[in-house]
């Protein structure tokens, strides 16, 4: 058994182990990819068409791994192997490292995948579909892309709901009416991260309508640093009395009001 295989061994032990801890696992997973990505890869490819689910869940995560770490030779190699394997593949856990898989190896060919699996009845596998949709959607963002995430920002699950709304306003510049409904949608969600998100994803897009209710957020007692960036954002004067209430040696606070010092950016 060579070192890779002892240390494949030990990840797939952490893979098992309860409660499931990802940064032990992918820290062991490092240890397979650092030395020769490729050859992780190889490792990778031996093992995904294993019988046994957690050695596949496994495989697909080495995989991802190893499209963060290598070069793009190594990419197209785990995009290859991802969207094969995901042919043949229903168990939630594996399908995750694939949608993983395929966004570290940021390879175009693995939208159709993700967008497929975006109505997954696995909330698991929707949420990293919600995370990884962006490295996938190419630049300007492909529609159905864009059509995905704002399917998922209105998902049941509060976390899904969160990464889909940061994908599709910041991770990505698309714009449109459908894009700014889902936003403006999330708003008013009870789930505060993700209504955060949509509001510092309007004040990226330059939208007037979302000054008053910055405002109204910045004049409650607790305040999320995503607000000060939708205030960075908007560089609203009238913002000014309100962020000075807040500690002014907050790199967050500070950037704030010297946006807001420069002037406004909406007509």
């Amino acid at each position: 058994m060579t070192q890779a295989d002892e240390q494949f061994r030990l990840t797939l032990l952490a893979w098992r182990t309860e409660p499931y801890d990802g940064d032990a696992v992918d820290e062991r997973l490092l240890r397979i990819v650092r030395p020769d990505t490729q050859a992780a890869v190889d490792l990778a490819r031996r093992h995904l068409s294993a019988e046994e689910t957690d050695v596949r869940g496994v495989a697909c995560q080495l995989l991802a791994v190893a499209a963060q770490v290598g070069d793009e030779h190594v990419r197209v190699n785990v995009a290859d192997l991802a969207i094969d394997a995901y042919k043949h593949e229903h168990d939630s856990d594996v399908l995750v490292g694939i949608v993983r898989a395929l966004g570290g190896a940021q390879d175009a060919r693995g939208l159709p995948v993700l967008t497929a699996l975006a109505a997954h009845p696995d909330a698991e596998v929707r949420g990293q579909v919600a995370g990884d949709l962006p490295m996938v959607m190419g630049d300007p963002p492909e529609v159905s892309g864009v059509a995905a995430l704002i399917a998922l920002s209105a998902d049941s699950e509060p976390q899904v709901r969160d990464w889909a709304t940061f994908g599709l306003g910041t991770q990505t510049d698309a714009d449109s009416e459908a894009v700014r409904r889902a936003l403006w949608a999330r708003t008013s969600d009870s789930y505060l991260d993700a209504r955060d998100e949509a509001v510092v994803a309007l004040a990226r897009r330059l939208d007037a309508d979302v000054r008053p209710l910055v405002a109204e957020l910045l004049a409650q007692p607790t305040v999320g640093t995503l607000i000060f960036e939708a205030a960075a954002h908007l560089k609203d004067p009238s913002l000014l009395p309100l962020l000075r209430k807040f500690d002014t040696t907050d790199d967050n606070v500070r950037a704030a009001i010297e946006a807001c010092e420069q002037g406004p950016s909406v007509t």
